[in-house]
């Protein structure tokens, strides 16, 4: 039996996972990776963009503190959460405040709401510090299209 190093390890315990009436706070790092997903047979299946059934997600890296230290962890979030971290991003820069994400409901009952805390702001250096989670590349890079939500990505 012979058994190959994987070239990366896996991302699964990197979820964010926060629960019905929940909060944690972090600072939003990096640039968001678009994707859409299927569910099928039990579970979500990533299908290109063009694919008439797929449904909009993406995934970005948020710093949270995790006893003493700093870790990233993976915000998975769909279309509404997109687009309310676009706006308020309008408004606050994502990667230079904390924010407060609040969940309501379970599954596909789900809500997430986002709070900007700007009276202590992160420490640039600790953040730079902690190694983000690599996604690869934005979706439309891979089929070398130009969507909606490729040009001047606001994060």
């Amino acid at each position: 039996m012979k058994f190959h190093k994987p070239e990366r390890e896996p991302t699964g315990g990197n979820f964010l996972k926060i629960g019905d009436g929940k909060s944690i706070i972090g600072v939003f790092r990096g640039d968001p990776y678009i994707y859409y997903q299927v569910f099928e047979n039990g579970r979500y299946q990533v299908v290109p963009s063009t694919d008439a059934n797929g449904k909009f997600a993406f995934k970005i890296n948020f710093i949270i503190k995790d006893g003493d230290a700093l870790v990233s962890k993976i915000f998975q979030g769909n279309y509404y959460d997109y687009q309310a971290l676009m706006d308020l991003h309008e408004e606050f820069d994502l990667e230079k405040i904390y924010v407060q994400i609040s969940q309501t409901g379970e599954r596909q009952s789900k809500r997430m709401s986002y709070m900007p805390k700007t009276k202590q702001k992160p420490d640039e250096k600790k953040l730079a510090s902690v190694t983000l989670v690599e996604f690869g590349q934005k979706q439309s890079e891979e089929n070398n299209e130009s969507g909606d939500f490729d040009s001047e990505l606001p994060f």
